[in-house]
C-alpha cells in the first residue's frame, strides 16, 4: 500500500504552502504461512510436501524455507538437496519429494511415523514469522 503525504507549517504569521507531495510505501513482510499438507509420491514411495503460498502484502515472494524435524537430532533442519526453496521450479509449484531412504536414514523417521515440517516465505522486507 502507498501511502501520500503532505505537510506545512504554522507561525504568527500563518499558514506555509504545502510542501510536496511524499510517496511511502509501508514495508510487509509476508503473512504467516497458512496449510502445509503432506502425501505419499504413488511412483517413488516419498513423501511430497506441498504448501499455500501466503498472501505477499504487494510483495513478491522470492523463496520459501522448508524445516523438517530431524528426529535423530532433535531439532529443525533445512533440506536444500531436496527441498531447496530458492529454486525456480520448487518456488512456482510450492511442493517438493523427500525419499523415504532420506526420511529414515537422515531424519529417523519409520514407515508409518508422523513426518514434521514448517516453512515461511520470504520478500523484500525479510521473512514471515
Amino acid at each position: 500500500m502507498i501511502y501520500k503525504f503532505r505537510v506545512r507549517s504554522k507561525n504568527a504569521m500563518g499558514w506555509s504552502v504545502f510542501s510536496n507531495i511524499a510517496n511511502i510505501q509501508a514495508a510487509s513482510l509476508p503473512a504467516n504461512p497458512s496449510v502445509m499438507t503432506t502425501s505419499i509420491d504413488s511412483v517413488t514411495g516419498g513423501v511430497v510436501v506441498s504448501w499455500t503460498a501466503p498472501y505477499n502484502n504487494a510483495q513478491t515472494i522470492e523463496k520459501y524455507q522448508v524445516l523438517i524435524f530431524n528426529k535423530i537430532t532433535n531439532d529443525w533442519t533445512e533440506d536444500n538437496t531436496y527441498c531447496n526453496g530458492s529454486d525456480s521450479t520448487i518456488l512456482a509449484k510450492r511442493n517438493c519429494t523427500f525419499p523415504m531412504q532420506v526420511l529414515r536414514d537422515t531424519y529417523g523417521y519409520n514407515f508409518g511415523d508422523l513426518v514434521t515440517f514448517k516453512y515461511s516465505a520470504y520478500n523484500t522486507y525479510g521473512w514471515s514469522v
